[in-house]
């Protein structure tokens, strides 16, 4: 599944003040960063978050089964329209970051694109 933003802004106010107790990007990103700063010092976490958006979906299936990307005619989400469904993110309700010595994300090395 494909997720994408919506474009939605975070409003104005602080995210004490805010009435929805929403989560937007700026803020996940904050987190990310905080998490990013306490991993290079050799911890392990996982961040979580719960997505509020809606679903997009297409209405007509591939002949070759519900996995096929290549050799259909069927445009999907994505890149190269390869998810046959997407979610369009609103905001986050809620961003969890747990303490976890095993866990796989190594957020101390992050690609953050072409330096």
């Amino acid at each position: 599944m494909n997720l994408t933003g919506s474009g939605v802004k975070a409003p104005p106010e602080s995210l004490a003040t805010r009435l929805d107790g929403a989560f937007y990007h700026d803020d996940l990103e904050k987190v990310v960063r905080s998490v990013e700063t306490e991993a290079k010092k050799g911890k392990r976490f996982e961040i979580w978050v719960t997505v509020v958006g809606y679903l997009e979906a297409t209405r007509r299936l591939s002949k070759l089964g519900p996995c096929d990307r290549i050799g259909s005619r069927y445009t999907g989400y994505g890149h190269l329209g390869a998810y046959p469904a997407q979610l369009v993110l609103h905001h986050f309700q809620k961003i969890e970051v747990k303490d976890n010595p095993a866990s796989p994300y190594d957020y101390a090395n992050l690609h953050r694109g072409p330096a």
